[in-house]
Order: C-alpha cells, then structure tokens, then sequence
C-alpha cells in the first residue's frame, strides 16, 4: 500500500501498542480509518507506526 496522508494519530490502547488514524492510501483514495502496529504482518502498517511514533504526522493523542 502506497501512503498518501496520515492524521489524526490517537493511541488505540492503555498499553500504547497501537495507533489509530485517519489515512489515505493511493490505491484507495479516500481517508478511512487504521490502525498500525509494530508487530504488524504488513510491512506498510510497521512502517506507518514507526513514523507516527517519530512524529510524522503529530502528536499522538491519549484515548478519548
């Protein structure tokens, strides 16, 4: 999956394992909802939350 954008990144649990946000894909092309993971079968999500974690795409929120 090719990244187009990413915002929005709220941490998805207490443990700070996972990150949801807001993404667009070019093979999509629509914002829908992620969740990525560093322990992610996919490459692409291990990617996406390597670079939330390092701020990419600002600050990760606590859970509301």
């Amino acid at each position: 999956m090719n990244l187009i954008s990413a915002t929005n990144p709220v941490w998805a649990d207490s443990d700070q394992t996972l990150i949801n946000l807001t993404v667009r894909f070019a093979e999509i092309n629509e914002d829908i909802p992620f969740t990525a993971s560093a322990n992610d079968t996919e490459a692409y999500s291990r990617d996406i939350h390597a670079r939330a974690l390092a701020g990419e795409f600002g600050t990760i929120s606590a859970i509301g």
